[in-house]
């Protein structure tokens, strides 16, 4: 499954350079390990065209005890090995975009 992300410039420059290889979401969708990120950078409400694509490795949930543990989760991400396949692009352009 592919998910789209909104990701704001500072993140998607750390997502791309590697730095960043772990993200914190609303747990409102089924993310699984071997599922594909795709980043998309907006800026000021808009995309700028700008994309990569990640791995989801790791997925895991807050502790019971935390605050909102059930409301968001944390998931680490890898560079993917090769791109998504065509078809699977289509299925993504179509899926609702979540801003990060």
């Amino acid at each position: 499954m592919i998910h789209s992300l909104n990701t704001q410039p500072e993140n998607f420059d750390a997502i791309v350079a590697g730095t960043k290889t772990y993200d914190v979401q609303l747990n409102d969708r089924a993310f699984t390990v071997g599922d594909t990120l795709q980043f998309r950078e907006w800026l000021n409400d808009a995309y700028t065209g700008r994309q990569t694509w990640r791995e989801i490795t790791a997925v895991d949930a807050a502790s019971p005890d935390a605050p909102l543990s059930n409301k968001y989760i944390l998931i680490g991400f890898a560079e993917l090995s090769s791109p998504p396949a065509l078809s699977a692009l289509r299925r993504a352009a179509t899926a609702s975009f979540h801003a990060i």
